[in-house]
């Protein structure tokens, strides 16, 4: 880590007689490091401390595993409670844990002094609102304790940022900036990385996640209307034919997801975890043997799927896409982003089944978030895959290998019923019962 840029950013949210302050960042500035170095100061001043993330997930993995790591550093003595997320010091000073996904199991705590939020800008405004009222009371030695505030963050244009937004519009005096480029530790070709992740030099999320920029015109336009979606279907028979996708487990992740549709929606999910090819071979065709299969797509975005696809094409007609890849509509970004927006027109037009129950309730929850900008191309372009893994706690496997099976569905020409076939629908539903 750059020592200057940590220094800077640690004396900034040092300045104790601001009450609100903001570290808003490119990726790799060191803000959990910085996070984690001020609340341990507060902790060995004796008092206490909430910290939150956008989910337990990151809680753990990041923001605490952070606040170990620097008091090891600092010989700071603790006890971590990884079920509660509560760390304890020799002192007596607790740092406490909160998400997004429990905002409300802040409430009863009582004499907190301090509240950092990291990733301010992926938690919820509930959250913010509930730990910040938390602050308040004394610290160990008796003393009445000023609340103080304190906020790092990437930016985001997920609907969740609206409130960090409009704070930081308001209060711009409250806020540092520093760019990925600022620190000079970084090896060049992982900012390179970075640049090619986020859409190449000219995309627009470059200046959110690399200059630590908001975009102009917040976007809260969601690709895929989860409401859109039936909640019934006709029961599956042998002879319909089904179309699957398959996102293939990259780096960093471990499970591979197929999703298995029909012409009326969702069929079947499955998972495999850590499986190596051999096993998703073995998935793939025990699939075929027990459905019709009519095609299937797999994410071949980084060579992961390539092994699967060429073991299956001659048996099951499989073929690979890369989610980089050139969309055939000059108005879309890539093909990922053109899938997305395909299965959003098809929820609306068409009767297409996804419950809201199990892995499909994962499902939903991840195209919920899944929004798009059009960027200075004119382009329709989706949200960055890294801005919504940071809310649900992981890459959205299931949303992709959704819109992979209803790509393999529509590149074979096939159609799921129309809305206005509900009549036909509503009489095999009941075929099927008996009636």
């Amino acid at each position: 880590m750059d020592v200057g840029l940590l220094r800077h950013q640690l004396e900034f949210m040092q300045r104790d007689a601001d009450k609100r302050l903001a570290l808003v960042t490119g990726v790799g500035c060191g803000k959990t490091m910085v996070a984690a170095m001020w609340l341990l100061q507060q902790a060995n001043d004796g008092q206490h401390s909430i910290v939150s993330a956008q989910n337990y997930s990151a809680l753990h993995k990041v923001v605490f595993a952070e606040l170990q790591r620097q008091a090891r550093r600092f010989g700071m003595q603790y006890d971590y409670n990884k079920q509660e997320k509560v760390m304890t010091f020799e002192n007596g000073a607790v740092i406490y844990g909160a998400s997004s996904e429990a905002y409300d199991s802040v409430l009863g705590l009582t004499n907190i002094s301090n509240y950092l939020a990291d990733e301010a800008a992926y938690s919820c405004e509930q959250l913010r609102n509930n730990c910040e009222e938390r602050c308040r009371g004394v610290d160990l030695k008796g003393r009445v304790i000023k609340a103080r505030y304190r906020y790092t963050t990437t930016p985001s244009i997920l609907p969740t940022s609206l409130w960090f937004r409009e704070m930081v519009k308001k209060h711009p005096e409250m806020v540092i900036h520093a760019t990925t480029y600022d620190n000079h530790k970084l090896d060049p070709s992982y900012v390179q990385d970075q640049i090619e992740k986020y859409g190449g030099p000219n995309s627009p999320f470059v200046k959110q996640q690399i200059y630590g920029e908001f975009l102009d015109g917040f976007a809260n336009n969601i690709a895929v209307d989860v409401n859109q979606f039936a909640t019934s279907r006709p029961d599956h028979r042998a002879d319909d034919p089904v179309w699957i996708g398959m996102d293939v487990a990259a780096g960093g992740r471990d499970s591979s997801v197929y999703c298995v549709i029909d012409e009326y929606g969702l069929v079947e999910w499955v998972e495999e975890f850590h499986a190596e090819t051999q096993k998703l071979v073995a998935t793939m065709l025990d699939l075929n043997r027990k459905y019709k299969v009519e095609g299937v797509l797999v994410d071949t975005t980084g060579g992961f799927g390539v092994a699967t696809v060429d073991y299956t094409k001659r048996t099951m007609g499989t073929d690979g896409v890369n989610f980089a890849g050139a969309s055939d509509d000059d108005n879309i970004f890539n093909v990922r982003t053109q899938m997305y927006v395909d299965l959003g027109k098809q929820a609306k037009e068409s009767h297409f089944y996804l419950p809201d129950a199990g892995d499909s309730l994962r499902c939903r929850n991840q195209l919920s978030y899944t929004t798009y900008i059009i960027n200075n191309r004119g382009q329709t372009q989706l949200v960055p895959k890294a801005d919504i893994a940071k809310i649900v706690g992981g890459s959205p496997d299931h949303a992709d290998a959704l819109v992979l099976a209803n790509r393999a569905r529509k590149l074979a020409g096939a159609s799921v019923r129309k809305s206005s076939d509900v009549r036909a629908i509503a009489a095999r539903m009941l075929a099927a019962h008996g009636y």
